[in-house]
């Protein structure tokens, strides 16, 4: 299910909270199936968490 964008309802601190929660659960599931698949071929958890802690940062500082 595609992540809606707020358009039209901006202002409505409701929708853009419902938002935030359905986003979060969203990234949540593809960030845990990426620690696992990470796990799956051999990367340690710990090591797996940093690289994919990194890879959010070094993405995010790229679109600000």
């Amino acid at each position: 299910m595609p992540i809606m964008s707020p358009q039209d309802d901006r202002g409505d601190l409701d929708c853009q909270e419902a938002l935030e929660v359905e986003f979060q659960a969203y990234a949540g599931v593809a960030l845990l199936q990426l620690l696992e698949d990470a796990k799956s071929v051999g990367w340690p958890e710990a090591e797996a968490r940093k690289a994919i802690t990194r890879l959010i940062e070094v993405h995010i500082s790229g679109v600000a």
